[in-house]
């Protein structure tokens, strides 16, 4: 059984020019790992855990509206 896998990066949106930086061919690799806890219906199976370098990314965050109010009791 392959170690890694690979899954395709599509966009989630129709409109493809949204993702004018996302270059053709994106994937995610993940890498198979035993999982690590102690329930029984989980012992013997493997979990997938991304493998990706985050420092590798430019993150940003747009802020469209926030709505300031007092806190509902």
């Amino acid at each position: 059984m392959p170690q890694t896998f690979e899954c395709p990066i599509l966009p989630a949106i129709e409109d493809v020019s949204y993702y004018s930086e996302m270059p053709s061919g994106c994937v995610l690799p993940y890498k198979l790992m035993p999982t690590a806890t102690s329930q029984p219906v989980l012992r013997d199976r493997l979990q997938a855990i991304p493998d990706i370098c985050f420092a590798d990314y430019r993150f940003e965050v747009v802020f469209d509206w926030i709505k300031i109010g007092p806190v509902a009791v």
